[in-house]
């Protein structure tokens, strides 16, 4: 269910912890041209939600690039957007949902939605996943975090029947093929 960027499978071992597939951040911006994530500038306007690629990036966020090293810190209280390093693939008759990973790691908070529809990363059979776009706040104080660590973990719900639609299939689903990558409220550049 979960896949690397040179779509290979993550061993089973590697993944799952406590019943969940555990999932990392990605700091290297490999795939990115260099930017690891954005954070959002203080105060801006209120987006309106029935504007579909209208807003300019740069008003909302600040992107966040690459550095020479393998770690990044978390400013307290500033929300973040970053994306996972793994890719999840969840089959039709499954439902996730984004859960902590570890609370110990400090006072972050890695989801404000956090639910993947049964087809995420799926679609007709053959895709190998798709990364997962976090919303992250550290609270009160830094964090540090380092490329691949654990944010979250992936619980499975096994749906009672398969649904007739699943994400992503003829569906214009928004998410299905994403990278690191705001909302579709705000322009691609």
């Amino acid at each position: 269910m979960l896949y690397d960027d040179e779509e290979q499978p993550v061993a089973a071992d590697d993944a799952i912890r406590d019943g969940g597939l555990c999932m990392g951040v990605d700091l290297s911006g490999r795939k990115t041209d260099g930017i690891i994530g954005y954070r959002a500038h203080a105060n801006p306007q209120a987006v309106d939600l029935n504007r579909i690629d209208f807003y300019d990036p740069l008003e909302f966020w600040e992107p966040i690039r690459a550095r020479n090293r393998d770690a990044y810190i978390l400013e307290a209280n500033r929300f973040h957007i970053l994306v996972s390093k793994e890719r999840i693939r969840v089959p039709p008759a499954l439902a996730a949902e984004m859960s902590v990973y570890d609370v110990s790691a400090g006072e972050i908070r890695t989801h404000y939605a956090g639910f993947f529809d049964p087809g995420f990363g799926f679609g007709d059979g053959g895709m190998l996943g798709t990364k997962v776009v976090m919303e992250v706040r550290a609270r009160e104080v830094p964090v540090i975090l380092y490329d691949g660590q654990t944010l979250f973990t992936v619980r499975l719900e096994r749906l009672t029947r398969r649904p007739e639609r699943i994400y992503g299939a003829d569906l214009g689903s928004s998410y299905q093929h994403q990278t690191l990558t705001l909302s579709k409220h705000f322009k691609r550049r």
